[in-house]
């Protein structure tokens, strides 16, 4: 478990959409409004589904020996019945279509090799030839996590695969399962399959030995915060895992039944965008294999992504051992987010812009400000953890009430005056409320409402309250959700042969 630490944890604010282009701000709204959940529980699984959907076919070359893949790794944390699993379906919807199309591809491959099998069994010996090959299964989502399985997946589809876990517990617990001799390899071979450059897996039972380069493997999954806090040992922490995933955990929300769905061209449009970048093909290497094209940056991207590598660097000099991993792996994010970002622009694009770049840094932040916040969430002590369940009650309801509002309804504090009165006059002396005098007309009893004081939230790392150029004050006034400019002027025509067309020969 996380050390513990002093400060308590700062509110949770929702995470830009502005990297995205229209058409999948538009299905994460209405995705996130049909559920009643957070625009975050669409938002990850979203992004580790389109870093899956462009796989091998595309990198970001930051500088010479610098390049940095589209695995990207997300959670969304939630206690039990808080639509996890919902939210990753709809985040995940259109790698689960090509997903349905490699299905029905391996059907057709199978019925085809049990037809020549069958006329290679009736031929006479000497006439038959060689046997037929059982045909390869395609596929580009997977949930068994043992290193072994993933390695032989991989080796079958080099493009790359989503690994989809509705509980991410299993993935923590799978480690080393069985390799009671060899404590720790699991976890150094899911960092370098983080890392994109090359995994080697070597099984002693049938001496099959894989050597894989540039593993594409995305992760999006759900988890309870009771298990995490569990799972997250310190093991973990010093290895570095946890800066590895991009987290959310957002104020749990009463489910309410609402008669909002996603609209048939907000979700078509969606899936027809995720189909463009899993046709994008990649390039050939010198050995005929697979091999990523890669897009630069052009001078405005540059200076953006310079000023936030060096704003992450200043950040670790600051920052506790565990905010310094997740702070440390914030530069390889944002080139990353740069990457899907442009990609779902523009499937065609070779250059990634500067506006792009500034999106990517900027959710980037939100990133790493959310990983800070959950780590002193779940380090929280009791005492800690009352308060901010107290300050996130208020919040819920406008951030002021009355004390006869949380004596009814907040179940810690049912009926208890004394205790109502005595931690929100807590919260007035540690700066975070004040009393205000409430008049009533026609006279009365004078009455008092406790209001929070607002601070400002801003996507820059909490080590500095400098403002810089690439900061952005999420509630301030003047901020106004923006979308970037979308040159896709039609709908793409709907063809569900179309995710799979050419497969068999790319694999």
């Amino acid at each position: 478990m996380p050390a513990e630490l002093s400060v308590t944890p700062a509110p949770y604010s929702p995470p830009p959409l502005t990297l995205l282009p229209s058409q999948l701000q538009d299905y994460i709204d209405a995705s996130a409004e049909a559920l009643n959940v957070d625009v975050g529980f669409i938002l990850l699984p979203l992004l580790s589904s389109l870093g899956a959907t462009i796989g091998i076919s595309r990198s970001i070359l930051l500088k010479a020996g610098f390049v940095q893949p589209p695995n990207i790794w997300t959670a969304i944390i939630a206690r039990s019945g808080a639509r996890k699993s919902p939210a990753l379906e709809a985040g995940c919807v259109g790698v689960m279509k090509c997903e349905r199309g490699l299905i029905q591809q391996n059907r057709q491959a199978q019925e085809q090799y049990e037809e020549e099998l069958a006329q290679w069994q009736t031929e006479k010996p000497r006439n038959r030839g060689p046997k037929p090959e059982s045909p390869t299964i395609l596929t580009c989502v997977m949930d068994d996590l043992t290193m072994e399985v993933l390695a032989d997946v991989l080796i079958a589809n080099p493009r790359g695969v989503l690994t989809h876990k509705d509980e991410l517990a299993h993935l923590f617990g799978s480690f080393d399962q069985y390799k009671n001799h060899a404590k720790g390899s699991d976890v150094s071979r899911w960092l370098s399959l983080h890392n994109g450059v090359f995994i080697a897996v070597d099984r002693r039972t049938d001496n099959r030995h894989h050597r894989i380069w540039q593993p594409r493997v995305c992760i999006c999954g759900g988890i309870q915060p009771k298990i995490l806090r569990r799972l997250l040992i310190t093991e973990f922490f010093e290895r570095g895992l946890p800066a590895r995933f991009l987290f959310a955990y957002p104020p749990f929300r009463q489910d309410k039944w609402s008669e909002a769905t996603i609209p048939d061209k907000i979700r078509d449009a969606a899936l027809s965008l995720s189909e463009e970048l899993w046709l994008s093909q990649p390039s050939r290497d010198e050995h005929g294999q697979p091999s990523p094209k890669l897009l630069s940056l052009d001078g405005d991207a540059k200076t953006v992504f310079i000023d936030f590598y060096d704003e992450c660097g200043a950040a670790t000099l600051e920052a506790g051992e565990q905010e310094e991993a997740a702070w440390s792996k914030l530069t390889g994010y944002g080139a990353r987010l740069a990457l899907v970002g442009q990609l779902a622009h523009d499937h065609n694009a070779e250059v990634v812009t500067g506006k792009i770049m500034q999106a990517a840094c900027e959710l980037a932040r939100w990133c790493g400000k959310e990983a800070v916040r959950i780590y002193a969430e779940l380090a929280e002590t009791q005492e800690q953890r009352e308060r901010r369940e107290l300050i996130e009650f208020i919040e819920r309801r406008g951030g002021a009430v009355y004390e006869r509002e949380v004596m009814q309804s907040l179940t810690r504090l049912k009926n208890d005056k004394e205790g109502t009165a005595r931690e929100l006059t807590a919260l007035v002396k540690a700066g975070r409320g004040k009393w205000e005098p409430v008049n009533h007309s026609g006279g009365g009893r004078p009455a008092r409402k406790f209001r929070l004081n607002r601070a400002p939230i801003s996507t820059q790392f909490g080590v500095s309250q400098a403002k810089t150029k690439n900061s952005v004050d999420v509630d301030s006034t003047d901020i106004k959700k923006t979308r970037l400019p979308v040159e896709r002027e039609k709908e793409f025509e709907k063809n569900s042969h179309q995710v799979t067309t050419n497969l068999r020969e790319f694999f």
